[in-house]
């Protein structure tokens, strides 16, 4: 296989050559006009629920708070992923939007989304609050 490369590329200098300066060009043009970022944001953009329920355990919390919540979020335009995570008397949802998706934009769907799920949480139940919008790097 080699030796068939090695002859075909002997036989064929001249193209070879153009080719090796056309990449060696289009590498020389991408390096000069690709931006670079000291520190790239990595993270795709995500807005937190967080939602206290004093007295409540991990599994009430669960069914009767985190469920409803993902289930209303999940069906947001532009969501991409929603995770939680339960803990007694505590729950939190992070819902992740599409790349590119502008945060103001996703905090303002999350806002209208929470909204609809507080007729369904049970009585004592804190209102849910959005988190501050933060990032990796932040």
């Amino acid at each position: 296989m080699m030796d068939k490369l090695i002859r075909w590329s002997v036989s064929n200098r001249y193209l070879v050559i153009a080719l090796s300066l056309v990449f060696g060009i289009f590498g020389l043009y991408l390096c000069f006009h690709t931006p670079v970022d000291v520190f790239p944001d990595l993270t795709a953009p995500t807005v937190v629920v967080l939602t206290e329920a004093p007295g409540y355990s991990p599994s009430e919390v669960e069914n009767l708070v985190t469920f409803p919540l993902e289930t209303t979020l999940n069906g947001a335009p532009g969501i991409r992923r929603v995770r939680s995570a339960s803990m007694p008397g505590f729950s939190i949802v992070w819902s992740e939007f599409d790349w590119g998706e502008e945060m103001n934009v996703a905090r303002q769907i999350m806002a209208e989304r929470v909204q609809l799920t507080i007729p369904e949480l049970p009585e004592g139940i804190m209102p849910p609050i959005l988190a501050p919008p933060t990032s990796l790097m932040g």
